[in-house]
C-alpha cells in the first residue's frame, strides 16, 4: 500500500507542476478579482457558451469544483449547466479520493445526476486488499454496517452510494459496474458482494434505474429472479460473467442465491426491454411476464426453462450462443392418473421476432418437434427478416483473448432437412439467411429450398459443401430473388467456380425483365480470388497459350484432333464462345505452330524447281507429318490445354460480370467493402436520418404554409386543406 500511496502523490506532483494547469490557476486567481469585467463576462469577451464548453473539457474534476468558486457569475453559469454534474464516470471503489468526488459532484447536480459508472481500477490483489488504517480516516468512514470490517472496498461503495442517496438520485437511470480486475482472483466474496450492494441500492433507495450493466469475468452467477424481483421497472439488464461454475452457493451473497419458482414468485410483471447476458446462468423455472421485452441475447448461457422465457416474451431479436438448456417438459405439471407421459410442449407463437440467431452445438433448435430427451421445441416465426446459423463472436472478444480462448463460438451442426424445411415454411417473408460454416449438404439444402419464400435476397454458403457449380445451376430456380451471395472458402473439394456464378447471374437477370429495364437490377457474389493472374509469380494469358502451342507441336495432327475433341472440358459464361469455335482455335493454334517451325518439304535450292512462294502456299496448306508422341507429351498438353482455357473463361466471366452491374468480391477485399459501406452508412444514411428529424423531413415551416394558405383564400379554396409536407 506505501507504493500506492507513493504513486498517487508522484502523480498530484506532476499535475501541480503541468504548465496547463499553472496557466488556468493563473486565469483562475485573476477572475477572483475582477469578477463580472474578467476576461470572460465582460464586453465584447467569451460568450458564456464558450466558456462552459472549455470547462467540459476539464480533464479532472477538481478543476470545475475549483471554477465554480472564482466569481458568483462563474458559479452560476457553471452550477446551472447540467452537463457537467450529471455524469459520474470511472469512479473506482478503490480509491480514497472517490467519495469526495462523488459527495462534490452529487451535491452540485442538485438531484440531477443521470449516469454512474463504477469501475475497480486497481488489478491483481490490490483490489481485494483493505484501505489503510494508520492515517486519520476519512469522514465516511465512521459506516457501522460494513460486514467485513469499515476499511474494506464494500464499505467504500456504501458510502459512494449514500452520497448520492443523500443528494438526491431521482433521475439517476444508469449505473454500470466493472468487476474485471477481480478476474484471477481466488477469494471472489467481495467482488459478489459488491453485485449484491449495487442491486440492493437500486431496489430500496428513490431511484428510476432503467439500464444496469455489471461486467465482470467471476464465476458463473445467477441473473434471473434476483435482479427481475428487486427491479421490475428495469428496462435494460446486462450481466457477464465467466462460464466455470461457481464454488457453491453457500460463498454468494444471499441476494444472488435464490432461484424462482411458480410458488414463492412475488413479481408477475417486468418492465424490461432488453435482456444480455453472458456466462451467467438462468435456473429459474418460472419467469414473469415480460410485455416489453424486445432484444435477448445470451452467451455461453446455462438456461434452464428457454421455453419459459421465451413464451413470456415478445422478443424480435433473439441470439442464442452456446445455451444450455433443460427440456422443456421437464416444467410441466405430472401427468395425469393413467397417462404414461407428460404432454408434449405447444408451438410457441414469436409473431415479432425480426432477427434470430443460433450458434453452438448444445444451443436449442426451435424448428424441430420436441422430446423428452432434447431441449429442442417448435416455434412459429411468421416475421423474421435475417436468421445467422453460423459462426458468432463471443460478448468480450478482448477478454477471450487474454485469457488464450476461442473468439467465435462455433456454428449450428445439426440441422437437417426437416428444420430448413420447417423453418422457411414458417418464417415467409425472411430476406437474409446465413448458414456458413454449418453441416448443411446439398441435398439438404436443395430440398429446403424448395419451401423458402420468393423473399428471400441474401444467402452465405461459406465454408460448407453446397459452394459448388451443382448447386449454383439450381439457386436461380430456388431463390430467384437473390441479390447477395457468398461461397468463400468452400469445404468442397469442387468449389464453385467464377464462370458457373456468372451463368447464375445471367439467368437471374433473365428473370428479371423489369429490374434490368429499369436499370435496378444489382447482384454481389462473394467468392475467393478467381483467378491467379494478378499474382506477380502467375503466368499471363499469353504465356499460357505459347506453354500450349509449345506442346502441341510435339504432338501429330491426329493427337492434337483427339485432343481438341474429347478433352476440352467447357465451363463457358455467358459471354464464352461455343465448343467447335475453341476446339478449331486450339487445332488452328497447332497448325500455324508448325508452318512457322517445321522443316520445309522442298526449296529452290540446288537441284530444286518451282516456284518458291508458290511451295510455301502448298506447305502452309499441307504441314508436315509428326510422328505421334507419347503419352506423357499428350498428358503436358491436357494440362497446358486445361490451364489456358480456364484463365480465359475466367476473364470472360469476370468481363461480362463488370459490363452487367454484377459485383464480384473477392474474399480478402470483404473487410475493406465492409469499411466503404460502414463509412458509408455513417457518414450519408445515419446523417441524413439526423438531419430529417432536426429539420423537419419535408414538413413546410409557418411562412411557407402561410403563403399557401393565402394562395388557396385567393382562389377561393378552403385554406384548412394545404398541405403541410413537401
Amino acid at each position: 500500500m506505501g507504493n500506492t500511496f507513493a504513486r498517487r502523490a508522484a502523480s498530484q506532483t506532476a499535475v501541480q507542476t503541468d504548465p496547463h494547469v499553472i496557466r488556468l490557476q493563473a486565469v483562475i486567481d485573476g477572475e477572483r478579482h475582477d469578477g463580472r469585467d474578467g476576461h470572460f463576462f465582460g464586453t465584447g469577451r467569451l460568450p458564456v457558451e464558450l466558456f462552459l464548453l472549455t470547462i467540459e473539457h476539464l480533464e479532472h474534476w477538481q478543476f470545475q469544483v475549483v471554477a465554480s468558486h472564482v466569481a458568483t457569475f462563474w458559479r452560476r453559469a457553471i452550477l446551472n449547466h447540467p452537463r457537467l454534474w450529471n455524469e459520474l464516470e470511472d469512479v473506482d471503489p478503490a480509491d480514497l479520493s472517490s467519495v469526495d468526488r462523488v459527495r462534490a459532484v452529487a451535491e452540485r447536480s442538485k438531484g440531477g445526476l443521470k449516469n454512474l459508472s463504477l469501475f475497480v481500477n486497481e488489478s491483481g490483489e490490490m483490489a481485494l486488499e483493505v484501505l489503510p488504517g494508520k492515517s486519520r480516516p476519512p469522514v465516511w468512514m465512521d459506516l457501522e454496517h460494513a460486514d467485513s470490517g469499515p476499511n474494506t472496498v464494500a464499505a467504500s461503495l456504501r458510502a459512494i452510494l449514500r452520497e448520492i442517496s443523500l443528494s438526491g438520485a431521482k433521475q439517476l437511470t444508469t449505473i454500470s459496474l466493472n468487476l474485471k480486475a477481480y478476474a484471477h482472483i481466488d477469494d471472489i466474496e467481495p467482488a459478489y458482494t459488491l453485485i449484491a450492494l449495487l442491486a440492493q441500492f437500486s431496489e430500496h433507495s428513490a431511484v428510476n434505474l432503467e439500464d444496469l450493466t455489471i461486467l465482470s469475468e467471476l464465476r458463473r452467477f445467477p441473473s434471473g429472479s434476483p435482479f427481475f424481483c428487486a427491479l421490475p421497472a428495469l428496462k435494460r439488464l446486462t450481466l457477464t460473467s465467466d462460464v466455470e461454475e461457481p464454488f457453491g452457493d453457500a460463498r454468494l451473497p444471499e441476494f444472488l442465491a435464490t432461484t424462482a419458482n411458480s410458488a414463492d414468485y412475488q413479481v408477475t410483471k417486468c418492465a424490461l426491454t432488453s435482456l444480455v447476458l453472458s456466462g451467467t446462468s438462468l435456473m429459474d423455472s418460472f419467469f414473469p411476464a415480460f410485455p416489453a421485452l424486445r432484444t435477448i441475447k445470451l452467451y455461453n448461457v446455462k438456461v434452464s426453462n428457454l421455453y419459459a422465457l421465451l413464451a413470456n416474451s415478445q422478443p424480435s431479436t433473439l441470439w442464442l450462443f452456446g445455451i444450455q438448456s433443460d427440456p422443456p417438459s421437464r416444467f410441466f405439471p405430472a401427468p395425469a392418473p393413467g397417462t404414461a407421459d407428460k404432454d408434449s410442449a405447444a408451438i410457441l407463437a414469436l409473431p415479432y421476432l425480426r432477427d434470430v440467431r443460433l450458434c453452438g452445438r448444445t444451443t436449442p433448435l426451435l424448428w424441430t418437434s420436441p422430446s423428452s430427451t432434447t431441449s429442442d421445441f417448435l416455434t412459429e416465426t411468421p416475421l423474421v427478416r435475417a436468421a445467422h446459423f453460423g459462426q458468432q463472436e463471443v460478448y468480450d472478444i478482448d477478454a477471450a483473448c487474454d485469457r488464450g480462448e476461442e473468439t467465435e463460438l462455433p456454428a449450428c451442426s445439426r440441422l437437417s432437412t426437416q428444420i430448413l424445411s420447417t423453418f422457411f415454411r414458417t418464417s415467409i417473408h425472411l430476406t437474409s439467411l446465413n448458414l456458413a460454416h454449418t453441416n448443411v449438404t446439398p441435398e439438404m439444402l436443395t430440398k429446403a429450398l424448395a419451401y423458402a419464400s420468393s423473399t428471400l435476397k441474401k444467402l452465405s454458403l461459406r465454408s460448407t459443401q453446397c459452394a459448388t457449380d451443382s448447386v449454383l445451376e439450381l439457386l436461380h430456380a430456388l431463390v430467384p430473388s437473390l441479390a447477395s451471395l457468398d461461397v468463400r472458402d468452400s469445404h468442397s473439394p469442387s468449389p464453385a467456380t467464377v464462370p458457373a456464378l456468372a451463368r447464375l447471374a445471367y439467368r437471374l437477370r433473365l428473370h428479371a425483365p423489369l429490374a434490368r429495364w429499369l436499370g435496378s437490377f444489382h447482384l454481389v457474389l462473394i467468392t475467393d480470388e478467381p483467378s491467379d493472374s494478378d499474382h506477380p509469380e502467375s503466368p499471363s494469358l499469353a504465356a499460357l497459350q505459347m506453354e500450349l502451342r509449345n506442346a502441341l507441336f510435339l504432338l501429330s495432327p491426329t493427337q492434337v484432333q483427339l485432343l481438341a475433341t474429347t478433352d476440352l472440358v467447357l465451363n463457358d459464361p455467358p459471354n464464352a464462345l461455343a465448343f467447335h469455335v475453341c476446339r478449331q482455335e486450339v487445332i488452328s493454334l497447332s497448325q500455324r505452330i508448325k508452318s512457322d517451325s517445321g522443316p520445309a518439304a522442298g526449296g529452290a535450292g540446288p537441284g530444286g524447281g518451282g516456284d518458291p512462294n508458290q511451295k510455301k502456299q502448298q506447305q502452309q496448306q499441307q504441314p508436315s507429318a509428326r510422328a505421334p508422341a507419347s503419352q506423357k507429351l499428350v498428358e503436358d498438353a491436357k494440362v497446358a490445354m486445361t490451364k489456358w482455357q480456364k484463365r480465359r473463361e475466367d476473364e470472360w466471366a469476370i468481363k461480362w460480370c463488370q459490363d452487367n452491374d454484377v459485383d464480384l468480391v473477392n474474399a480478402e477485399d470483404k473487410v475493406e467493402l465492409a469499411k466503404v459501406v460502414s463509412a458509408i452508412k455513417f457518414n450519408y444514411t445515419d446523417k441524413n436520418e439526423e438531419a430529417r428529424k432536426h429539420w423537419g423531413g419535408g414538413v413546410r415551416g409557418h411562412k411557407s404554409i402561410a403563403k399557401l394558405e393565402g394562395r388557396a383564400r385567393a382562389a377561393g379554396l378552403d385554406p384548412t386543406k394545404v398541405s403541410h409536407t413537401v
